[in-house]
This record gives structure tokens, sequence and C-alpha cells, in this order.
């Protein structure tokens, strides 16, 4: 019998970045494990429907990736330099936040007393528990292309894939965008106040030894690379029980007893640079194949016609 632990599950970002934590933190409590979750405050209510132990981080980075500026490095919008140089322009409004979420972080590690950490990868303070302590620690990640070397993919911040010593080259460029200017550069502070050995050998071996990642994707969408390390594992899709939180509202169930089977499409909190093309896209192919479909427009990933309403009649705005 797998003995009982506490697990404390962090993640920055959208929804989307909570989701997956949300869901294993279901999983996990079914099996008897006692699961705290440390989002960002917007995510208190959710949260609370899966675990009663919430600590709450700054709602400042929920803020700030809503800004344009933002959206567009997300979505990819622009040449990968152009975001390049307005990431760097923001560094100077994200440092004092990240700074803040760091403390926020250990707080709830100290309050918490976790066994494991799972973390999202935007999450800096279980790099220095686990190195200060040996504490197990575990990066989920909801998508490849972010740690683990996909060689015909690059980095997922950097657009389209290119010949393989380009891709490569770009996992190469993120590890060190993510040890100098994420955790050494915004973690500065910290590491004196703390008094913390790491330097940044450390964090690659770190990163690329000695930390556990988890893939929560389907197989059928992503073959696991035959010369990934042994850490890295694929998990499959994990969806968490939102029926018993949710009551549909009238127009909605209306249109699934006129519709009973249909299309259901959404890019999440995902930006892209042609929001109003996908959309006519979209229109389109409903049009022609007389599909019914629900459409979450969400975060700008697809922007709908004014007057488009005879094959959708329902839209879902996103919330948290």
């Amino acid at each position: 019998m797998e003995m009982r632990r506490r697990i404390l599950l962090m993640s920055l970002g959208s929804r989307g970045d909570m989701e997956p934590f949300l869901a294993l933190g279901e999983e996990l409590s079914q099996k008897g494990h006692t699961v705290a979750f440390c989002f960002p405050e917007q995510f208190e209510r959710i949260a609370l429907e899966v675990s009663p132990h919430f600590y709450a981080q700054d709602p400042g980075f929920y803020d700030l990736i809503n800004k344009p500026e933002v959206r567009k490095i997300l979505g990819q919008v622009g040449s990968v330099w152009s975001r390049m140089r307005a990431g760097l322009a923001l560094s100077k409004e994200i440092k004092p936040l990240q700074e803040k979420l760091i403390y926020d972080q250990e707080a709830a590690v100290e309050k918490f007393q976790p066994d494991e950490i799972v973390f999202h990868i935007k999450c800096i303070y279980p790099v220095f528990w686990s190195i200060k302590t040996r504490g197990k620690v575990k990066i989920l990640s909801p998508m490849p292309c972010m740690l683990d070397v996909v060689k015909h993919e690059p980095h997922i911040g950097f657009g389209n894939p290119g010949p393989i010593f380009w891709n490569l080259l770009t996992y190469k460029l993120a590890l060190w965008g993510v040890v100098t200017k994420s955790v050494l550069g915004y973690g500065e502070s910290f590491i004196k106040k703390r008094n913390l050995k790491i330097n940044a050998k450390r964090l690659r071996e770190f990163y690329q030894n000695d930390v556990l990642v988890e893939y929560p994707i389907s197989s059928q969408l992503f073959t696991r690379p035959v010369y990934w390390p042994q850490r890295a594992e694929i998990s499959d899709f994990r969806e968490r029980n939102k029926q018993q939180h949710y009551e549909a509202d009238k127009p909605l169930l209306n249109f699934l007893n006129k519709h009973p089977r249909p299309v259901f499409i959404s890019f999440g909190s995902m930006v892209n640079a042609h929001p109003k093309q996908i959309g006519l896209d979209i229109v389109a192919v409903a049009q022609k194949h007389r599909v019914p479909i629900i459409i979450n427009t969400s975060w700008g990933g697809i922007e709908l016609p004014d007057g488009e309403n005879r094959f959708y009649t329902f839209r879902l705005g996103y919330s948290l």
C-alpha cells in the first residue's frame, strides 16, 4: 500500500496552467494523500473545490499576463527577436513581482510542510527548497518542448521548427534564460538573504538531471521520444470532475437539447496572431458541413464576426 503523503501543488499563469494541477490534486486526494494548492489569489475558489488547503500567491502575476504586450509574447505574435525585446522590457516590472512570489511560495511550504512539491516551471522557490533540503519535487508540464529536448521541434518559445541544430540550440537558450534571468535574476535577493549556496552550474544540474518531469499529455497526440532521460515521463491527460460544481444555464441547455452532439472549440488561454481569421475559418467549416458548434472565445485565440449566429448560438466567455 502506498504511503500517504502531504503534497503541495504550485502553479502560476492562467486557468489553463491551474487545471492540470487541480486534476492531479483530485486524483491524489482520492488515493488518500493530503493535498494543498499554492496558486495566484484569483484561483482560490476553484482550488477549494478540490482541497480545503489553499495558499495564495500575489494576484499581480495574473494581472500582468493579461497585458497586451505579454499576450503577444505568449501567443508568439511577431518575430522571436521582437518577443525577446518585449520580454526584456517587461523584466523591470516582473522582477519585484517575482521576488514577492518567491516569498509567497516559501510561506506556503513553511505552513503546509509538504513531503513533496509538484510545481509549474515558472515557480522558483521549489527549486531552492529541493536543493537546500533534498526534498522531492516534480515539474508538471502540460505541454512538451519546455524542458526536455524534442529534436524536430524547437522550444515552445521559439516559433516554427527549423534545422535540428537550431531546435537543439533553442532549448539551451531557454535553459540559460530560466537559470540566469529567472531563478538567479529574480531570486538574487532571496538567495543572499537565506544564505543559499546556489549558482548557475548547480541549477543547470538540477533542471537537467535532478528534477522529475511529468507531462500529462495523451500519448496519441505526442509520443515519448526514445532519447528522453528516464526522469521524464508521459502520464496521459487528466480531467477533474467539474460537473459537481457546475450548473449549466438555460440558453446552453436549450442549445444542447436541440443539438445533443455539438463540436466544442477552444484554444483555452492561448493567444494567436490571427484570431479574426481563425474565427472566420471555423464559421466557414461549420457552415460547409452544417455542424453545430460551441465556441469558447477565451483570451483572444478566436474572434467571432458580429451577427453570425446561424451555426453557433452559444458562446462561452472565459472566466475564473
